[in-house]
């Protein structure tokens, strides 16, 4: 995805169109398993307590399709409640 998302970022420039990747980590929605032993070893590696709701990755991409990020292209965010930090 990083090398799709850094083409499209240099080829749709000129265009005005910014490219830009969003990486959750684990979002509490039907497709997470429901293995209560797979979602308790996935919560021990996170900071935070609880899995991401969709609600919690909204407001990023908001942000991003806003003019507020009109100067934002070619990077990724990761939002993953500190799960990559251990």
């Amino acid at each position: 995805m990083e090398g799709l998302k850094n083409q499209l970022a240099s080829e749709w420039a000129e265009h005005d169109i910014r490219v830009n990747n969003i990486n959750p980590g684990y979002v509490d929605t039907e497709i997470l398993s429901d293995d209560p032993e797979m979602r308790a070893a996935w919560k021990k590696r996170m900071l935070q307590d609880s899995f991401a709701d969709p609600e919690d990755i909204a407001p990023l991409a908001a942000y991003l399709a806003s003019d507020a990020s009109s100067y934002v292209t070619g990077t990724s965010v990761l939002i993953d409640g500190g799960y990559t930090v251990r």
